[in-house]
């Protein structure tokens, strides 16, 4: 995990169309943060940020032909 800022200034610094920046605001440093997971916040930030975790980690594991 890299600071955001640093993700947008090398999405950036190439082509259009070779860099997909997700930001997922749910983790802290490099860990999930708790979340009470019936609050009204875990549904419109957790969720969100689970899935584009997710779409993430599976769009890099299809780079290597890995994710069926």
């Amino acid at each position: 995990m890299i600071p955001y800022t640093q993700s947008l200034e090398l999405a950036g610094a190439v082509r259009e169309g070779q860099a997909h920046v997700r930001l997922v605001g749910s983790l802290a440093h490099v860990e999930m943060k708790r979340w009470h997971y019936l609050s009204w916040r875990f549904i419109t930030t957790g969720v969100p940020d689970f899935w584009r975790l997710y779409a993430t980690v599976y769009a890099l594991l299809s780079e290597r032909d890995w994710a069926a």
